[in-house]
């Protein structure tokens, strides 16, 4: 199996697991995060580091529907949940004293999505 069909089954299985606890707990944000990560590959959200900079402030906790790029730099602390991330944009975050989480590891932490903001 190649790569690329193994990369859609994890995309096709987060999808599921994200409706599955949109329905379970009564909230909008991961039936939302589910659709827009079923949009085609091309059309999914980019987010660069220097746009997370511009929008949030220290201690925001953000979700991309989409994929977190490292282009820019940041200088405080945030917390970024998505479903893609190069290592470069994970390094800054993290070097500024931030975290950045896996979408579906968020979800069993944080069954209700409570205090993250959509940014894409």
């Amino acid at each position: 199996m190649s790569a690329a069909f193994q990369k859609n089954d994890v995309l096709k299985n987060t999808i599921i697991t994200l409706e599955k606890q949109s329905k379970k707990e009564k909230v909008q944000i991961w039936d939302r995060i589910a659709d827009e990560l079923r949009a085609p590959t091309r059309q999914l959200r980019v987010v660069n580091v220097k746009k997370i900079a511009q929008l949030t402030k220290k201690d925001d906790s953000i979700i991309i529907p989409g994929k977190l790029l490292g282009t820019g730099i940041i200088t405080h602390a945030v917390r970024v949940v998505c479903y893609q991330s190069s290592p470069s944009a994970v390094d800054k975050i993290k070097a500024a004293g931030g975290s950045v989480v896996n979408v579906l590891d968020e979800m069993k932490k944080n069954p209700k999505g409570s205090k993250l903001r959509i940014i894409g």
